[in-house]
């Protein structure tokens, strides 16, 4: 029989069933003839259907890692937060998101959506205005089922709320990935701040706090304290000014 080394492969079809104990990612795989000079398994791979006198056998090495919070599902499901809800954000344009989702990843927009579903904050008959007892959350819009989001970058909001309404896996891993970029990664910090989205925020701070130097040492620590972050407030001080 031939080498192995001799043979051109164009195509390896391979099906796998992983199962991990704790959430974790794949991210690269590597299948390589099998020398024997691999740690072995617990038992040599299995040899493929013989086909024209010639069979292989091959080693398979999967990277994985733990899955980030930010890829995973959120809190349980709110059934006070039903059908869509409006977001006005502030280049005068508005986004039409399920309000399920969104409730179900920020404590802040499941108070708002629940306080928008209250009756005693209706209005008052035609004339459109709010009663007095709706007067403590002037931030909410209840009369036409609308939050506002108008102070906050207009990019950051429409990528954290295409997150919050991606599914579990590699949607939400891609729609984060889009978010955690030099360009956007302070305006998403800011707004999951507000709206206590704790794993987009982590995952945030992290990445500011990795990428510290000298130059930008003055507006971490500004942004760490606006955000009451005291491990990033720490960092800056410790890296740069030696506190």
């Amino acid at each position: 029989m031939r080498d192995v080394a001799e043979w051109v492969f164009e195509r390896v079809r391979v099906s796998l069933d992983v199962t991990v104990a704790t959430p974790a990612v794949v991210c690269c795989t590597a299948i390589m003839p099998w020398t024997g000079e691999h740690v072995a398994p617990a038992a040599p791979p299995t040899r493929t259907r013989q086909r024209s006198g010639v069979s292989v056998r091959a080693s398979m090495t999967i990277l994985s890692r733990l899955a980030e919070a930010y890829e995973l599902a959120a809190g349980a499901t709110d059934a006070n937060a039903c059908g869509s809800v409006v977001v006005k954000l502030s280049d005068d344009t508005d986004l039409l998101v399920a309000a399920e989702a969104i409730a179900r990843h920020s404590p802040v927009l499941k108070v708002m959506l629940a306080y928008s579903k209250k009756s005693g904050c209706d209005g008052d008959g035609d004339k459109g205005e709010l009663p007095d007892k709706c007067a403590a959350y002037p931030w909410q819009e209840a009369s036409v089922n609308e939050i506002s989001l108008l102070l906050y970058h207009p990019t950051a909001v429409r990528g954290v709320l295409r997150w919050m309404e991606a599914p579990v896996g590699e949607a939400k891993r891609l729609a984060a990935e889009a978010l955690l970029v030099p360009e956007l990664i302070v305006e998403v910090a800011r707004l999951t701040h507000f709206l206590d989205v704790q794993p987009l925020l982590r995952a945030a701070l992290r990445i500011i706090g990795d990428a510290l130097d000298v130059d930008n040492a003055p507006s971490c620590l500004l942004l760490a304290i606006e955000l009451d972050d005291h491990n990033l407030a720490q960092k800056v001080r410790r890296a740069v000014f030696r506190i």
